[in-house]
């Protein structure tokens, strides 16, 4: 598997929206050396931060339960575990981002009318298969 992205993506703003990082998929850094000289250090620095308490977020699972983020937004893993502990079923989804936005704006713009008591008219769900 190959592909070339950028590790940090910047909107029309600067602004970051995007990460995409995995390391252990991380090919030959295919850039000039006056380039890489700065890319690496930042790129290892990078990762080290991913591993810092004050970056992440710690769930604990209970059966039935499921955790949903968006990979482009999101740098995700796990803990260790132990394979004696219990029986793991994961399932991965997938979503159109633009479907999920929508949706999140009108539930969210729902939320703040009911604060104010006023009424919001939800768009039904598609049944998309």
């Amino acid at each position: 598997m190959r592909s070339r992205q950028h590790v940090i993506e910047l909107d029309d703003r600067g602004q970051v929206s995007g990460l995409t990082i995995s390391q252990h998929m991380a090919d030959v850094f295919d850039l000039p050396q006056s380039v890489l000289d700065d890319y690496y250090p930042a790129f290892i620095r990078f990762g080290k931060m991913l591993q810092l308490d004050r970056y992440l977020m710690r769930f604990s699972l209970r059966a039935g339960e499921c955790i949903t983020f968006d990979n482009h937004r999101i740098v995700h893993g796990r803990a260790a575990y132990s394979a004696s502990s219990g029986t793991r079923y994961l399932r991965e989804t997938y979503t159109d981002r633009g479907d999920l936005a929508g949706w999140a704006k009108v539930h969210h713009e729902c939320e703040v009318a009911a604060l104010f008591h006023h009424s919001c008219q939800r768009p039904a769900r598609s049944r998309r298969r």
